[in-house]
């Protein structure tokens, strides 16, 4: 029976068995070339696009972090006019009448957190703490210390200083508070909060005389036991050969900054 088949029949059915031709297969590979690439220009620019705003984000969040830590620190700044202590009898003073730092004499020298007596003539007060500040640097004592258990034995205020070193703002930070410094005093901790910083600079603003000043000293004459009301920094900071901030920031200290009355 296939032997007598028409020879146009068989010539068609050889002809559907042979499969796609040479120029399909052709066509088909080039569109899937281009489809494939088109998809590997999608999938990398998402992935570049992503990468660019990963660093721009943690480049402004630094500045973001490092300002409101700039921020706290300042705003629960160490006023002790604020604290009205109690003075003891001579029988509760420790250690057989040795009252330690708050019973030194009058004359005693400070250091660089801490001033001269409050009251030199009671026998037992704090110290009036000292606030410095400069056009790249800060120090003073804060209360923003925060325990990471809640009876741990240490203090909720620590010694701040602030600081532009080699293009870095560094923190440094010690709970090792309530005495002058000594030379067997542990390191305090550094931390380096901004870097790549093209210039910061720093005023100090008194609302009495309504004037900014580029330096502050609460030891000085004319600022003596008073601390800024207002601190304005302004920064530029470059990350990398893109990205570039400038900004300015007014900081507020929450304490009563030209002392108040004991007696109220």
């Amino acid at each position: 029976m296939n032997s007598n088949s028409h020879p146009s029949t068989r010539l068609s059915s050889q002809r559907n068995a042979s499969g796609f031709t040479l120029i399909e297969v052709l066509i088909a590979v080039t569109l899937l070339v281009f489809i494939s690439f088109a998809i590997y220009r999608t999938v990398t620019q998402t992935f570049l696009l992503r990468s660019v705003l990963m660093e721009e984000g943690d480049f402004l969040n630094s500045i973001r972090l490092s300002m409101n830590l700039m921020e706290r620190d300042l705003s629960n700044t160490l006023f002790p006019e604020m604290m009205s202590l109690p003075i003891p009898k001579p029988s509760n003073i420790p250690n057989g009448g040795d009252q330690g730092q708050y019973g030194a004499s009058s004359d005693s020298p400070g250091s660089k957190y801490w001033g001269g007596l409050i009251y030199p003539t009671k026998p037992w007060q704090m110290r009036h703490t000292v606030f410095l500040g400069t056009e790249s640097s800060l120090s003073f004592i804060s209360a923003s210390h925060g325990r990471m258990y809640k009876d741990s034995p240490e203090s909720i205020y620590g010694k701040v200083s602030y600081a532009l070193k080699e293009k870095v703002w560094v923190r440094t930070f010690s709970t090792y508070v309530f005495d002058l410094e000594r030379d067997d005093e542990p390191k305090p901790k550094v931390y380096e909060l901004m870097k790549g910083i093209e210039s910061l600079k720093m005023r100090f603003y008194r609302k009495e005389t309504d004037q900014w000043t580029s330096q502050w000293d609460s030891t000085r004459t004319e600022t003596k036991n008073i601390f800024p009301d207002l601190v304005e920094v302004s920064i530029h900071v470059r990350g990398g050969p893109r990205l570039t901030y400038e900004g300015k920031y007014f900081l507020r200290l929450e304490v009563p900054t030209h002392g108040i009355d004991p007696s109220t």
